[in-house]
């Protein structure tokens, strides 16, 4: 018998490993530090403007159907920790929007790090969607938070956050290792800047970092599989014809036995008794008994 062939398409993909979260694209927020160490000078330019032009330069190459927000902390008062502001939610970004609002941004306070972390988390809705933060910070958290523990905890309770940190211009190993710790425990990446053309490179490293995973590829191949043939059925034997069974003899009826009373005969009284009992019954008549 001639082998048949089978055509079998067979499909490698990744995408059924991972969930319906990871095949979303992540949402990006912009932290960038408003405090009032911000007019601090790098060669003569403050590092306000200089964050301002290495952002301009990230955009430039922000892959259009990647949606990016603002958020500034520090811009409006002194001393006061709960000055965070959304200036743009995440949307695909257009680079004169942003120019104004960069703009706008004159450094004033403190830097509440931390908590405009979890803002941005909230914002981007990271508990049900993966979220992507990137924050650019010239030194260390200010109000009495702890970011290592807020970035554990937004780790533990998001479907897929991170955190990308960038340092510029921070120089004391522990400020480093606070921004540090918030990047690691998020999965994200730390980078540190001291000048413009480090801010830019840093900016441009953690763009790709937050970029989302390629699709995985999807491949079709067309397989010629044999198929063995299939063993011939045996013939089934002819049916045999059941034997038929012998004849039963019949057995002739035992005659009913004779219920009859059996007559036994009587027994004869011996003569002489008899003789004797006549003659008690005779008294004294001579002639009773004489036959």
């Amino acid at each position: 018998m001639r082998q048949r062939i089978h055509r079998v398409l067979i499909t490698l993909s990744l995408a059924a490993a991972t969930g319906a979260a990871m095949a979303q694209t992540p949402r990006t927020m912009l932290i960038l530090d408003g405090s009032g160490s911000m007019w601090g000078q790098i060669q003569g330019t403050p590092k306000i403007d200089i964050a301002r032009r290495a952002i301009r330069g990230m955009l430039a190459d922000w892959p259009e159907d990647r949606e990016l927000g603002l958020m500034v902390y520090g811009h409006r008062s002194e001393g006061d920790c709960t000055d965070i502001e959304t200036l743009l939610a995440p949307t695909p970004p257009d680079p004169d929007v942003f120019d104004a609002l960069l703009a706008d941004i004159q450094p004033r306070g403190k830097t509440p790090l931390t908590a405009a972390v979890g803002e941005a988390a909230t914002a981007l809705s990271h508990e049900d969607t993966p979220a992507t933060v990137i924050l650019v910070s010239d030194g260390r958290e200010t109000c009495d938070a702890d970011p290592c523990e807020a970035a554990a905890t937004l780790a533990r309770t998001g479907t897929d956050f991170t955190a990308h940190v960038i340092g510029f211009d921070v120089n004391a190993p522990e400020d480093q290792a606070q921004l540090r710790c918030l990047a690691e425990n998020t999965g994200g990446t730390f980078r540190t800047a001291s000048d413009a053309a480090g801010l830019k490179d840093a900016l441009v490293e953690v763009t790709a970092a937050a970029a989302p995973a390629p699709e995985p590829e999807v491949i079709v191949r067309e397989v010629h599989v044999p198929i063995a043939p299939a063993e011939p059925m045996a013939e089934a034997p002819e049916p045999v014809a059941a034997a038929e069974p012998e004849p039963v003899p019949e057995v002739a009826p035992e005659p009913e036995p004779d219920r009859r009373p059996i007559r036994r005969p009587r027994s004869q009284p011996d003569r002489h008794e008899a003789t004797l009992d006549r003659m008690n019954d005779c008294g004294d008549d001579p002639l009773c008994g004489l036959d």
